[in-house]
Formats: structure tokens, sequence, C-alpha cells
């Protein structure tokens, strides 16, 4: 897929500052907040600031355990953004509020970080969106739209007024790019989604990581619900056992019968028996559980 390249109005330089990335990924038409700690990317974003009208290049790092990445070390593709807001905090680092606005690939002849600079300057060609206004997009589009409103259904990460937004959006790729952040998935594969220049392509990828994020959360669901009924059965029972052994004690008996139940089980465990026999026992000894102590079948069956 051949990319198309250019300089806009939207972003009139041709060089911008380069901060990389670790561990995320950004997409055009997103608003992220970002930590930002490394003395060079901070730097970056001063300059950005006060001579790049706040656009600054961001990039996402193959291996985000390196400190000082090269040009091998940083994806090709990544995207100009617009800084919005920064705070600087206590510690030293930086809050930095980054809105996403358009792809675009970077090239940079010599060292990306050398001792004449103190960030990186990079050149950078932005990639514009393939029109596809096709019965295909359009279909795609639809089948998306319904697949997130019953994502929404299922977790609530996406808002109503995001989900109202996005049905006016009739774009593919806009729409995939939008969605992206929402859905559960490593930096590797985000980035190898920021990549897709098809928008239909982009949005299929999307698709179907969607669908995977509906079934997994009906999953999660479904266990979670199990497991809060199963507690909400042992608490029930804990606590009738210890308004029996009030009652008990209220009526003065000298022996809980729920121990000596206990008490039963433990000594037929510790019985050499045939398992036949032994099965036989312990249903009699758990049937004293449901027998009153003053009735007579309780004396018969102990």
């Amino acid at each position: 897929m051949e990319y198309i390249l250019n300089i806009g109005r939207d972003i009139p330089y041709s060089r911008l500052p380069l901060m990389p990335l670790r561990d995320v990924v950004i997409f055009p038409k997103n608003i992220v907040p970002l930590y930002v700690g490394r003395k060079a990317s901070l730097k970056a974003i001063e300059g950005a600031i006060a001579e790049f009208d706040k656009l600054i290049f961001l990039a996402t790092q193959k291996d985000p355990e390196v400190e000082v990445p090269t040009e091998n070390d940083i994806y090709e593709i990544g995207v100009v953004c617009k800084i919005l807001q920064l705070i600087k905090m206590p510690d030293g680092t930086s809050k930095v509020l980054f809105e996403g606005l358009k792809r675009a690939k970077w090239s940079k002849e010599g060292p990306l970080f050398s001792e004449q600079e103190e960030f990186p300057i990079v050149n950078i060609q932005i990639i514009e969106d393939i029109v596809r206004e096709d019965t295909e997009a359009q279909i795609l589009i639809k089948m998306t739209k319904d697949a997130l409103r019953k994502f929404f259904q299922v977790n609530k990460k996406i808002s109503p007024e995001l989900i109202k937004n996005l049905e006016k959006v009739n774009n593919p790729g806009e729409l995939a790019d939008v969605i992206i952040p929402y859905i559960r998935a490593d930096f590797k594969k985000k980035q190898e989604i920021l990549e897709k220049i098809d928008p239909v392509a982009r949005l299929e990828e999307v698709y179907s990581l969607l669908m995977g994020e509906i079934e997994f959360t009906e999953v999660e669901q479904r266990i979670n619900e199990r497991v809060r009924q199963q507690i909400e059965t042992n608490q029930k029972q804990y606590f009738l056992n210890e308004q029996l052994k009030a009652i008990h004690k209220e009526m003065g008996l000298e022996h809980d019968p729920l121990e000596e139940v206990e008490e039963l089980l433990k000594k037929l465990e510790a019985k050499n028996m045939p398992e036949e026999a032994k099965e036989r026992t312990r249903k009699e000894i758990l049937k004293l559980k449901q027998i009153p102590p003053s009735s007579a079948e309780y004396t018969v069956v102990r």
C-alpha cells in the first residue's frame, strides 16, 4: 500500500521535535494524558511549545526497556500531536495532555541523540487516509457501530456521549482510530493497526478486536456471577450456623450438634473402612444436620 505523504495547513512544519513513547501508541482524533519523566522528552516538549506552535511528533519504541533509543529502536510511523496542557509535578516529571492530529512517517540523517541537540528534531511526512466510501466500507461501519453498542452494554468504559458522537462518524479510518484506545491490546498490536493506511483494513482489524473484547467481557461477567453466588451461599451457610449455635446456647444445650457432626466426620475419615461403608456412614452423619436434636430420630441416627 502506497502512502499519501504531504505537509498540509494543519501541520505546517516539515520538521518537529520527536518524543519516544514506552508501551503506548497514540492515535489521531484522540486526547491522551501522559506522565513524562525522561530529560530529553521534557526538553522536546519545551521546544515544541517554544518553537513549533505546541506541535510534537510522538512515536513508540520497539523495546520499552531501552533508556536512550536510537533511530532503529523507534517505529517508523507515529502521530503528530498538539500539546493541550502541561502540568509540572513536584517530583520533576510532567503531566502532559496530547491531542493526536495526523499519522506521519519520520526520518533523520545522523544519530538521533547527539551532544549538539538537547532533543531530536526529525523530518516528517504526513500520511493521509485513503478515501473509501464503497459498500464494503459502509457495511463494516454499521457492523462496528452495532458491536460498539453491545460493548457498551457489557463494559461501561465507553461513555454514552462517546457512543452518541460515534454515531455521526462515517469515515472507517476515523472510526477505527477513535475506538482502538478503549480495547485491550498490547502496544505492538496497536502499532500494527496504526500502520494500516487502508481505512477499511484498519477498521476490520479493530472490529475483530472489539468482538473478542465483547466475548471476553461476557465470559468474565459469567465467572464473576458464579463466584459471587458461591460466596453468598457460603456466607449464608456461615451465618445460619452461627445463629443455630446461638439458639442452642440460649436453649441451654450442653453440646452443639453441629460440632458433634464435625467431630463424627473427623473420626470417620480416620477409620480404615471399605469406601462403600464409609460413604454410607458419611451420609448418615450429614443427615444429623437436618434433624432437630430433641427428636427421637436424632438419637437413632446418631
